[in-house]
């Protein structure tokens, strides 16, 4: 087994200045860290920031449109019906939803329905049991 010695200097200004057993290789630069498809040149703590902060999956969920694929939604599903966490349920049993509401007229809880039935299939990310009414909880679209 051989052991590898190390002697890594990196300077302030960003340079390409790091010796590993007398070679210097190139360290990446921010764009090779964002784009994340370099597998030659080695990544700073720097760079792996940059590559994580600037990412193109953060960019892709902040333009994302309500509802569509990776997206999340509170919603009600059928009355009467009870699904476990990881369930996964069409788009059509489906409504947006707001917080839970308690009826004190009726003595039972409410729960305000804001949209229409919804396309594509959704998993359960909540508990979604039956109690008197509908219930909202958290849904994620998965196709």
């Amino acid at each position: 087994m051989s052991t590898i010695k190390a002697n890594a200097i990196i300077d302030a200004a960003g340079g390409n200045t790091a010796t590993i057993n007398g070679i210097t290789p190139a360290l990446s630069s921010q764009a090779q860290a964002i784009a994340g498809t370099d597998n030659t040149t080695m990544m700073t703590p720097l760079r792996v920031s940059q590559g994580i902060t600037t990412s193109p999956v953060l960019a892709a969920i902040a333009g994302a449109s309500a509802t569509s694929v990776g997206t999340y939604m509170t919603a009600v599903v059928a009355i009467g019906t009870a699904y476990t966490i990881g369930a996964t349920v069409s788009g059509s049993l489906l409504n947006p939803a707001g917080s839970y509401i308690y009826d004190a007229t009726s003595g039972s809880p409410q729960t305000q329905t804001v949209g229409a039935a919804q396309t594509g299939t959704w998993r359960l990310m909540g508990g979604c049991g039956y109690i008197y009414g509908q219930i909202s909880t958290l849904w994620l679209r998965i196709s």
